[in-house]
């Protein structure tokens, strides 16, 4: 399957509306290249193109809140990630470690 703004769009259930296609459109664009970066890659890997479906809906969540570390209203609180690419590190790092990417290592032996 491939990356596309329809699958954001449905997660977002805003499949009737093409207002935001736009701001998705760069959210999508930027979380490809942030993974791309942190992978040492020209290219996202098809494999991690949910990671950054997934990363741009977390960061379109988080539009006008940006710089917001915690809020809280009433009883309830959120506390938001600072750093986007955090909470899939898990997922990249194993993903280099699978393929080769993590570069140079020295091996103690």
């Amino acid at each position: 399957m491939a990356m596309t703004l329809d699958n954001i769009k449905v997660l977002l259930s805003l499949t009737e509306d093409d207002s935001q296609d736009d701001i998705l459109s760069i959210l999508l664009l930027n979380a490809s290249k942030m993974v791309c970066v942190f992978l040492g890659v020209e290219e996202l890997p098809r494999t991690l193109e949910f990671v950054a479906e997934d990363m741009a809906i977390a960061k379109y969540r988080k539009l006008g809140a940006e710089g917001i570390k915690q809020e809280k209203i009433d009883v309830l609180s959120t506390t938001y990630v600072t750093n986007d690419l955090e909470p899939f590190k898990a997922i990249l790092i194993q993903y280099k470690d699978n393929n080769s990417l993590g570069g140079k290592r020295l091996r103690m032996l």
